[in-house]
């Protein structure tokens, strides 16, 4: 299997698994483990896909007032 690098001037928007351990530090005091983490990613995924339209229609209205 090959990592696909990604560009990071091609994102408007990273959250890596750095990111999902340093915060369950700060909500459980701990990291999490393999398959809490497959719980997190799927929890997260989930989370993004329910509120991106919620999302760009928040980025968009307001940029749309921004030019009024």
């Amino acid at each position: 299997m090959t990592k696909e690098m990604i560009n990071k001037n091609d994102l408007a928007f990273f959250i890596s698994k750095n990111t999902l351990q340093d915060e369950a530090m700060k909500y459980l005091n701990r990291k999490l483990n393999y398959e809490e983490m497959k719980q997190a990613e799927d929890f997260l995924e989930w989370g993004i896909m329910e509120s991106i339209n919620i999302i760009y229609d928040t980025i968009f209205r307001n940029i749309e007032s921004n030019k009024e």
